[in-house]
């Protein structure tokens, strides 16, 4: 009988014992690449003699530089993501995104897994004194997860009317959460007469609930994501009246490179031959039933330096429903001193001129930048999951992610985005690694940086955090940068899932490297050229700079977090060429940006200890 009871607990020990270490993939949902926070703006209360909006209502959150915060002029909070990067084949380019973290990229307070009140976008208040016979519906499409988390069925997605007499919010419609689906229609209509006054107002809201990932709480973070487009709101509507007579891009045109996002500028010359795409990629689709002419433009112009190119305008019919690819050449860019480049790539059409259809105009243009400065990146800077290594062994792990320069260089540092969890559960202590490359996998480990101050910071939404090296590394043509880890925990670093290069990275945990077995890139880079601004020393999250939005267009916000008892000393805007634009013996909550050209700048902030160095971009 013992013996039966010894072997008993031997196989109930067994089944509770810690999994073995692997790869693993947590889900998240970030706003904007680089940009530190969303503004928190409050739903606005109506004042008297207050302008309201008028019918028509229309937003399809296309208007650029994406991503970026809601249209102001239409909606009273910042709550939500407006992106292109995670709904799958929206209507068009660009949506609202609601997750489960706040307007600066943390958990809400009330977050855990049961459900939660997460995001909301209110609409500012209309002028609807109408009858109910003026017919007015509103519509929308949504989507849930796209490329995200799926929303349990215990989430929810959730519209309100606002009744102004009253000033109470009414639940008119939800539904509740679902695996990925195609974009679905929704049109409702308003007809009851405590909403058909002025100041009348809706709201999307969304229900969330965390993932319980007891055995690792370093992959708990954002959660249940829904994607809503083609909010509009007007009279004389019929229930059916979900089509709309516009034609809108539905992609953007996207990097410039073959394999690459982005590359040093120092490389462009090396690397043009072999890295430039031959052509361009973007769509457009036909909404309506009825083939329309689409009359294209396309423009490349440096912001940064002298360069613009305007492509011959072309014509084509385009069939009901029906979607086209267009595929223009593409060319060198010049050559040109300075240490980075910017170029807008600007693509629009000249369809929806005419007055019924001019609602519909944002989603004629779509732009991208295409960035080159002192890295190198596969990923596109937005992250869609978490990636790290977890479970019994993994705090010997070691993540390698491959690179292949155009030519010869120094490494001077890595920039990593880690994706903020529960309670920072992931800041835990890594080794900073470098390999050369034997027979396409990592090979010998030529530096390591031990794990003093070395841990995932969280330094803002998809904001790329700078380790430095201690010591400049002089780099083979392909190379090899990552971690290695000192502990069992999942770190969750950045996973783009629109750049698939799994290829490129590698993953040791018994001796024996692997290749990953997901398909997408790492927000890692690594950072070459010369060495970076003097003074700006490796700090924690704790004491660190922080920009939004970024790209800027007419203001730029500062923080400087965990900065109590520092004296600033300076604060200094600096151009791209070394020009100082600004300066400012204190430092500002907001500095403006009208005079300022756009193109690649620098704040740099002295304090009795040390300086603190952030780039940003002003793109209008």
């Amino acid at each position: 009988m013992r013996i039966l009871s010894a072997i008993w607990f031997l196989f109930l020990l067994s089944l509770v014992r810690p999994a073995a270490a692997q790869e693993m993939l947590s889900r998240r949902v970030s706003p904007p690449p680089a940009s530190p926070g969303r503004e928190l703006l409050k739903p606005a209360v109506q004042k008297k003699n207050q302008t309201l909006l008028t019918l028509p209502f229309f937003d399809d959150f296309s208007r650029f530089p994406l991503p970026c915060y809601p249209d102001q002029s239409l909606w009273s909070d910042s709550l939500v993501y407006i992106n292109n990067s995670y709904p799958v084949n929206p209507p068009s380019v660009g949506v609202a995104t609601f997750d489960a973290v706040d307007a600066r990229g943390n958990l809400y307070s009330s977050a855990g897994t049961r459900p939660f009140y997460a995001d909301a976008l209110t609409s500012r208040p209309i002028n609807l004194k109408y009858s109910p016979s003026d017919n007015i519906y509103l519509s929308f499409y949504y989507q849930p997860q796209g490329l995200g988390e799926a929303p349990e069925e215990k989430d929810s997605l959730i519209l309100d009317f606002y009744a102004p007499k009253t000033g109470t919010w009414h639940r008119i419609w939800s539904v509740p959460g679902d695996t990925l689906r195609p974009f679905r229609p929704v049109i409702l209509p308003v007809a009851d007469t405590i909403f058909l006054q002025e100041g009348f107002r809706f709201r999307f809201r969304n229900i969330a609930s965390l993932s319980n990932f007891t055995d690792d709480p370093g992959r708990i973070d954002n959660d249940d994501h829904w994607h809503i487009d083609y909010v509009y709101l007007n009279r004389g509507r019929t229930p059916g009246d979900t089509i709309s007579d516009d034609v809108a891009f539905v992609s953007l045109p996207g990097s410039v490179l073959k394999t690459y996002e982005a590359i040093p500028w120092s490389h462009y010359d090396a690397a043009a031959n072999r890295e430039m795409r031959p052509f361009l990629t973007y769509t457009c689709r036909n909404l309506f039933g009825v083939e329309r002419k689409v009359d294209r433009a396309l423009r490349i112009a440096g912001i940064n330096l002298a360069y613009q190119y305007n492509f011959p305008p072309t014509a084509e019919n385009i069939g009901p429903y029906a979607e086209m690819t267009y595929n223009p050449d593409l060319e060198k860019f010049p050559s040109a001193g300075g240490d980075s480049a910017l170029f807008r790539i600007r693509c629009w059409l000249t369809t929806d001129t005419v007055s019924i259809r001019k609602i519909y105009r944002w989603n004629d243009t779509v732009e991208f930048v295409q960035k080159f400065s002192n890295y190198y990146a596969w990923d596109d800077g937005s992250a869609e999951f978490g990636y790290g290594l977890s479970g019994q062994g993994a705090e010997v792990a070691r993540l390698a992610y491959r690179f292949t320069g155009f030519k010869r260089d120094t490494l001077r540092a890595v920039m990593m985005y880690f994706n903020r969890t529960l309670n920072d559960v992931n800041q835990v202590p890594f080794d900073l690694a470098v390999w050369n490359n034997r027979n396409g996998q990592p090979g010998d480990l030529i530096y390591r940086q031990e794990s003093i101050n070395l841990m995932p910071y969280f330094d803002g939404l998809n904001s790329f955090h700078t380790y430095r090296l201690d010591e400049a590394v002089a780099l083979p043509d392909t190379f090899y940068v990552g971690w290695i880890q000192t502990a069992t925990t999942f770190l969750n670093v950045g996973f783009d899932v629109n750049r698939v290069h799994n290829n490129q990275i590698f993953f040791n945990i018994n001796g024996t490297w692997k290749n990953s077995k997901f398909a997408g890139s790492l927000m890692i880079r690594p950072v070459v050229g010369k060495p970076l601004v003097s003074g700006a020393e490796q700090h924690p999250v704790q004491e660190s700079l922080r920009l939004w939005p970024n790209p800027a267009s007419d203001y730029l916000r500062l923080q400087l977090s965990g900065n109590d008892g520092l004296q600033v000393k300076d604060v200094s805007v600096v151009r791209s060429d070394g020009t100082v634009v600004w300066r400012s013996v204190s430092l500002p909550e907001c500095i403006g940006l009208e005079r300022f050209p756009e193109g690649l700048y620098m704040v740099v902030v002295s304090t009795d200890a040390r300086k603190y160095v952030s780039r940003f971009i002003i793109l209008r």
